[in-house]
């Protein structure tokens, strides 16, 4: 009952297989009609690798493996994803001589040759294949890349096992059934794997290949019932593809065929017939204006970003919706000057002005003019107003209305014609610059000379009392304060940091005040000058050394504009 029961379980299941066989035939035949610009033909040879009850290892043995040869055929959808139909013929084999001396499968002594012929239609999955065919040019690249595969198939096989041990012996019951299912058999494969293609040509392209399948069963090696049968048989295919792209001619590669391709000699896009399109608008590029810019076939493959039917480069305001007569720029008010260099954009104005209107016609504008119903004078403010003085500056301008003067827009006069008015200049009868109140810079030479008292001027050690040496430098100072009567000079003591801060505190101020009573004594004006100390607040070197702390102790002289009341 048993043997009966299987017999019609196979003949169901080799009913299935012709429906797999049709399913697998019917998925081919659409390639034969595909455009043959994207096909590639193939030859395949390697060898099959066989995993199951007859093998030791969770890996083929390499003695197992016997060899395979095949055609196939690809067609890309893109350059990325292709459907493939491959047929290949070869033969699986195992044998319980692999297993090592002691293993049980030895004294077995099975063996078996399984014929295998499959039709597998598969999907390539190739993510770096679009770097062959770069977007900006589409021109071929060979290039090196990993792809993946995986599909469905029917598998025609032919099994032959041979039960050595069994001798003459009756066949034990599991293995009479086995017995039965030797010979020819259809199944259902679902064949997954994946490669590395590497390009050696633009026509032609060498791929190693590996794929497994599964049998989805355990009848491959003609050992289930008697061996292990609820682990299904694999079986493997390393390959190596050898293929050759075929089609219509196209010359230069851009994958259009040259009866189609106005620009055969130059790679080329579809949109623009085969000719070269670098910004990819559909205007070729020897007829682009603008090749580098997608644009419209209405521009000459210009673009038109604001849409007012003037094309960005002739447009002075590509961004912005204009008119053909103020160059494709806004113009709000309608007066022909554009927005951008419009003062008034929402009057009516004249381009004279910037677009602003000058109502009472003096030649200002009204949003100058503080008097726009009434015309003012020539070159005036645009009001009919006085000039008492008669300087040409009106009144409400004139700082010095009652004080005429021609020398400066403010109607003031200015002497020593430093661009500092007098009101305004500390040394009006002496020019100057801005930064010193209108009063002259400090000589060089006198600047010199104030740097050099700071170190020159020596007391006696931890007293104010001058040193001799210090009255020449001394001198020198009231010299330069003299020649400088609108400067006032700040005395600043400093010490080291030997000592206490309170002591050397009172150490400066009594050395500044020492320096300030000599230069009253030389008759310098009291009213010039100050002192201050601020013993060891204000280090300009390290107190830690002596050549530091030599330079720390010091009397600055500062000549300068005084700002605000002397103290």
């Amino acid at each position: 009952m048993g043997t009966q029961r299987f017999a019609r379980l196979a003949a169901t299941k080799q009913g299935c297989m012709r429906n797999y066989v049709l399913i697998v035939l019917l998925g081919l035949i659409p390639l034969g009609g595909i455009a043959q610009l994207k096909m590639e033909g193939s030859i395949v040879v390697g060898g099959i690798g066989y995993q199951g009850d007859l093998t030791p290892d969770w890996y083929p043995p390499l003695q197992s493996i016997r060899p395979m040869l095949g055609l196939a055929v690809r067609h890309y959808f893109t350059p990325v994803w292709a459907v493939r139909g491959i047929a290949w013929w070869g033969q699986a084999a195992g044998d319980d001589a692999y297993f090592p001396d002691n293993a049980p499968h030895r004294q077995r002594g099975y063996s078996f040759r399984t014929t295998i012929g499959e039709l597998d239609l598969l999907l390539d999955w190739d993510p770096w294949g679009k770097s062959r065919y770069p977007e900006s040019r589409y021109r071929f690249r060979p290039r090196i890349t990993p792809y993946l595969t995986a599909g469905v198939g029917a598998s025609f096989q032919d099994v032959q096992t041979t039960y050595a041990s069994l001798g003459e012996q009756a066949l034990p019951p599991k293995v009479a059934i086995d017995q039965q299912e030797n010979g020819s058999q259809m199944h259902l494969a679902l064949p997954a794997g994946g490669g590395i293609k590497i390009d050696m040509s633009k026509k032609s392209t060498l791929a190693l290949e590996l794929i497994g399948r599964t049998n989805l069963n355990d009848l491959l090696d003609g050992v289930s019932a008697s061996g292990n049968a609820a682990a299904r048989d694999w079986y493997w295919t390393g390959q190596a593809q050898l293929t050759l792209r075929f089609g219509p001619r196209d010359s230069d590669g851009d994958t259009i065929i040259d009866k189609e391709d106005r620009c055969p000699s130059l790679p080329g896009v579809a949109s623009a017939r085969g000719c070269p399109d670098a910004d990819g608008d559909g205007v070729e590029d020897a007829e682009d204006v603008c090749p580098d810019l997608a644009g419209l076939a209405a521009f000459s493959g210009c673009p038109d970003t604001d849409g007012d039917e003037i094309m960005d480069p002739v447009d002075q305001c590509p961004t912005a919706f204009g008119f053909e007569d103020t160059g494709g720029c806004p113009d709000g008010d309608n007066d022909c000057v554009i927005d951008s260099r419009d003062r008034c954009p929402e009057e009516a104005g004249l381009a004279a002005l910037l677009g602003c209107p000058d109502t009472d016609g003096d030649g200002l504008a009204d949003c100058d003019d503080p008097c726009p119903q009434e015309a003012g004078l020539p070159g005036g403010s645009g009001c009919p107003l006085p000039d008492t003085d008669c300087d040409g500056v009106l009144d409400y301008l004139d700082a010095c209305p009652e004080i005429p003067d021609t020398t400066t827009l403010s109607g003031c006069p200015d002497r020593d014609g430093d661009g500092i008015i007098d009101l305004e200049d500390r040394c009006p009868n002496k020019a100057g610059s801005a930064d010193r109140q209108g009063c002259p810079e400090i000589a060089e030479q006198d600047k010199r000379v104030l740097t050099l008292a700071m170190k020159a001027v020596q007391f006696k050690t931890g007293s104010s009392v001058l040193l001799p040496a210090s009255r020449k430098i001394l001198n020198q100072v009231a010299d330069i304060l003299a020649r400088y009567p609108e400067y006032h000079l700040r005395i600043a003591g400093h010490t080291d940091s030997q000592g206490k801060a309170s002591s050397n505190l009172v150490l400066s101020q009594r050395r500044a005040k020492a320096c300030l009573d000599y230069l009253l004594a030389a008759g310098a004006d009291p009213g010039r000058m100050n002192y201050a100390g601020y013993g060891e607040e204000q280090p300009i070197a390290e107190n830690t050394t002596a050549s530091g702390r030599l330079l720390n102790r010091r009397v600055e002289f500062i000549l300068d504009i005084p700002q605000g009341e002397q103290q």
